[in-house]
């Protein structure tokens, strides 16, 4: 991020982000009790998810279900995040393209709009990407995403992506001029 290298650490049930600029660690971007499992550097922004309800920046704290944005001095929340209404929830895994972050993880709304464990958010409002991924009834989870040429890759745990029987792997081929008609492989 910005040069340096980020990591999150969770001491005694607080979980903070760290960043090292060769020289040495300096906490930043408040706290937050839960914990954080993905990070993401978007220009001078930083992604930052896992299973929490809010962040502290110094002595405010914002309302962010599981995901919020570091601008490099404040939190901002995503439109309501992500939330899962009966299991635990989480952000597992981001990606960035096209102007585009990919979340996965455990949920099943991403702001109003109905999902299944795989959303995108545009920089204003979620999307669903097809049908998301399934397993049985309910969603699966996603815990690693990667995009490469246009194809946005998902591991984690599910039986379907889409309507395609994917065994806890999938391909996705994106068409960004048409995101919703997204092809699951």
């Amino acid at each position: 991020y910005q040069g340096d290298l980020v990591i999150a650490s969770l001491v005694s049930g607080t979980a903070q982000i760290h960043r090292y600029d060769g020289v040495q660690w300096q906490s930043f971007g408040g706290s937050l009790s839960g914990y954080i499992s993905s990070l993401q550097s978007v220009g001078t922004d930083l992604y930052v998810g896992g299973e929490f309800s809010g962040a502290c920046n110094g002595v405010s704290f914002v309302a962010a279900n599981n995901i919020y944005r570091w601008d490099g001095s404040d939190c901002h929340a995503m439109a309501g995040g992500v939330i899962n209404s009966g299991f635990s929830e989480s952000v597992d895994a981001m990606a960035f393209g096209n102007g585009l972050l990919f979340v996965t993880g455990r949920f099943n709304q991403a702001g109003v709009e109905p999902v299944n464990s795989l959303a995108i958010w545009d920089g204003q409002q979620w999307k669903a990407i097809g049908l998301g991924l399934m397993d049985g009834l309910n969603e699966g989870q996603g815990n690693a995403l990667l995009l490469l040429n246009d194809t946005l890759y998902v591991a984690g745990f599910f039986e379907q992506a889409g309507d395609k029987l994917s065994h806890n792997f999938a391909a996705i081929a994106l068409d960004f001029d048409l995101i919703f008609n997204n092809g699951f492989e």
